[in-house]
């Protein structure tokens, strides 16, 4: 089996109409998927980045955020990034945002669903930066999906510099502190 972005979307596709129709029915499954108890796996059990006005929680392998918020906690990119993650959705109404970050040897990834609006935001690469490329490039996707006003707007390239740039130095950190 060899899965594509096509097929990625029909996944994204499948989890949001189970995690919806669990909400409004009261139904553990959803008639013609295989998958049970999506809605389960998709709602909060741990609270993230707390104290925070919006939800921002973690369930069974995926994250929520509201924003206005920061995101990206399931990746790398937060232990890089020593003044904090950028607050995500500034100046627009606030909306469910449910993302799996996922890595592999050589390559990290990103799904993003905002459920209300039946979307997908899907970041495969095929290469292993010096930080969670996906992870920026799907919050500046997120960022004009949701018309954050351009002045509002993260600088994703300045962070991405940021954290290719810490992680660059725990080579030479490390040298320094065994010498």
């Amino acid at each position: 089996m060899r899965p594509c972005v096509k097929d990625l979307m029909k996944l994204c596709k499948a989890f949001i109409k189970a995690f919806d129709q669990p909400i409004s029915t009261g139904e553990t499954s959803t008639e013609g998927l295989p998958r049970k108890q999506i809605a389960n796996l998709m709602s909060a059990k741990i609270f993230m980045d707390q104290p925070s006005r919006n939800e921002a929680s973690y369930g069974f392998g995926w994250a929520r955020v509201q924003p206005p918020g920061r995101m990206g906690q399931i990746g790398i990119n937060p232990h890089l990034m020593p003044e904090g993650m950028p607050v995500v959705g500034k100046g627009v109404p606030s909306r469910l945002v449910i993302f799996h970050q996922g890595s592999m040897p050589g390559t990290l990834a990103l799904n993003m669903l905002v459920p209300d609006t039946e979307s997908a935001i899907v970041i495969t690469p095929n290469a292993l930066a010096f930080n969670d490329v996906p992870d920026w490039v799907g919050q500046l996707l997120l960022e004009e999906f949701l018309e954050v006003p351009t002045h509002k707007r993260n600088d994703y390239i300045a962070a991405a510099k940021i954290s290719a740039a810490t992680n660059l130095r725990w080579y030479p950190d490390l040298v320094e502190e065994l010498e």
